[in-house]
């Protein structure tokens, strides 16, 4: 009967009773749900991939399957962008606005109006390891140059402290109790992370729910992570990749 359960009903019936909760928490019913819920997501945590990948039933591992779907899920909300996975990421990039018209001299002709699709997402986006950025939008000024970019982190209110990363042998009623939590907007702040790339305005991170990429905008252009770079070709140092 559990296995047919989704993840919400199943954390339910953990709460209901000691016999159920002994059988509603193994690792067999929650790791088959991990991997659904990480189809199709980008940036799931290695541990939890690890744990689910080197699994073997009968036998407990490092971190439960449980802890591994919670753990996601947490992770997924995050918005804390630290610079290695700043590096690590693949990034498109796309103007919100005719960047062209953002360093247009009064003089020089208008061109016509133009609509941005999501041809334009195709466009590259690179952070260096040196502290530069590039893309390959023509036009733009950091397919001529490299701009500086750095991170810059800061906690907009006190922190929930209930809404820590769980302990990977935390207990089943603490872990289901947080997950579900995760369903609606946090009540207590959180940290934050933005990002300054040359003198342009802020850009704002935040996660794309439907499959926890990275993102990060202001009012002139959207930045999304894509891929893993490790997961696609290796990124040149120039912005681009070596099978382009």
């Amino acid at each position: 009967m559990f296995s047919f359960l989704p993840a919400e009903p199943l954390a339910n019936a953990i709460q209901t009773c000691h016999e159920w909760q002994q059988i509603a928490a193994l690792d067999s019913l929650w790791f088959p749900l991990c991997r659904k819920l990480w189809e199709e997501k980008l940036h799931v945590p290695e541990q939890f991939l690890d744990a689910a990948s080197t699994w073997i039933p009968g036998r407990g591992g490092r971190i439960r399957g449980l802890d591994a779907y919670v753990g996601s899920l947490r992770d997924s909300r995050r918005i804390l962008l630290r610079s290695d996975e700043l590096l690590d990421c693949r990034w498109h990039l796309r103007f919100k606005v005719d960047h062209r018209a953002l360093h247009r001299h009064e003089d020089d002709q208008q061109p016509e109006s133009i609509l941005y699709s999501d041809a334009a997402d195709l466009e590259t986006a690179t952070f260096r390891s040196d502290g530069t950025f590039v893309s390959s939008v023509a036009g733009a000024p950091s397919a001529t140059r490299p701009l500086r970019w750095r991170l810059i982190a800061s906690l907009t209110e006190p922190v929930d402290r209930r809404a820590s990363s769980p302990s990977p042998h935390s207990g089943g009623a603490f872990s289901v109790h947080s997950a579900w939590q995760l369903n609606s907007p946090p009540e207590h702040g959180a940290h934050v992370t933005s990002v300054r790339i040359g003198a342009y305005p802020l850009l704002t991170v935040r996660r794309i729910p439907s499959n926890w990429a990275w993102a990060m905008h202001n009012r002139f252009v959207e930045i999304r992570s894509y891929v893993p770079r490790c997961e696609g070709a290796a990124a040149d140092e120039n912005g681009g990749t070596a099978n382009e």
